[in-house]
């Protein structure tokens, strides 16, 4: 249940628009350097694919559970 949970939070954050994410780091750190926008789609695509596979391993773990591999 967990994993799924931290897939959610995955998705989440990668549903956040890029204009977004350059305020919240212009607030920390004014003098740092401009993200490009391919770094913002690869750090969005590298988060659903780990939401992804998340999924993919919770559900995997509840069938062996439910089969009855895991006591």
């Amino acid at each position: 249940m967990i994993v799924l949970v931290l897939a959610a939070g995955l998705v989440a954050m990668g549903c956040v628009k890029a204009d977004r994410v350059r305020r919240w780091r212009r607030s920390f750190s004014p003098s740092a350097p401009e993200l490009p926008d391919s770094a913002l789609v690869a750090a969005r695509v590298v988060r659903f694919g780990m939401a992804g596979v998340g999924v993919f391993s919770a559900f995997q773990f509840m069938a062996v559970v439910a089969e009855g591999g895991v006591e």
